[in-house]
């Protein structure tokens, strides 16, 4: 797989774990993707024609990191637009 796409992979898993689990955010995401980035590339030493490049883990790991940054920022921006509304919202009408 191409650097790019390595990047990629693993900005979408972030962004798509930290909005729609959001009982994982913080550290529970993030060693799980770091536990992937590097689990996944160090499986590929078990491949005969394949091995881990420490060169891909550092990209796993900045496509971790720019997806939690793009999370993090679409979570608060939805909620400085629309703050979040359910039973236990402050300011709603009886």
């Amino acid at each position: 797989m191409s650097t790019i796409a390595h990047f990629g992979a693993f900005l979408l898993m972030a962004v798509v774990l930290w909005r729609f689990r959001p009982e994982w955010r913080g550290w529970r995401v993030v060693g799980v993707l770091v536990a992937l980035a590097i689990g996944g590339e160090l499986m590929q030493g078990l491949g005969v024609d394949r091995s881990p490049r420490l060169l891909d883990v550092a990209v796993n790991l900045m496509g971790v990191g720019a997806g939690l940054v793009l999370g993090l920022l679409g979570t608060r921006l939805r909620h400085a637009v629309a703050p979040p509304r359910g039973p236990d919202s402050e300011g709603m009408d009886p």
